[in-house]
């Protein structure tokens, strides 16, 4: 009865350290997809504010052109500004 309780024991170990093995590799995995996309969502906020910069610049030089326009052409510009 001992021999039984005992291959039953070493079976049963063994099994555990298959799945502490697999565990940990998906953990593994996880990890990486956890990184890969913490890097895309930086990536993404980064070209965010890239076109918001680009489109404050755009803004600003209008309105530096804007000053230099003769009065009728002023009112078709800020159209064009607005859309």
């Amino acid at each position: 009865m001992g021999n039984i309780n005992a291959d039953f024991s070493e079976r049963q170990a063994a099994r555990q350290k298959i799945i502490d093995a697999q565990v940990e590799q998906l953990r593994k995995i996880k990890n990486r997809e956890d990184e890969i996309l913490n890097k895309q969502i930086k990536e993404a906020e980064i070209k965010a504010e890239e076109n918001e910069r680009i489109k404050r610049e755009k803004r600003e030089e209008l309105k530096v052109k804007q000053r230099y326009l003769p009065r009728g052409l002023k009112s078709v510009f800020l159209e064009i500004e607005n859309d």
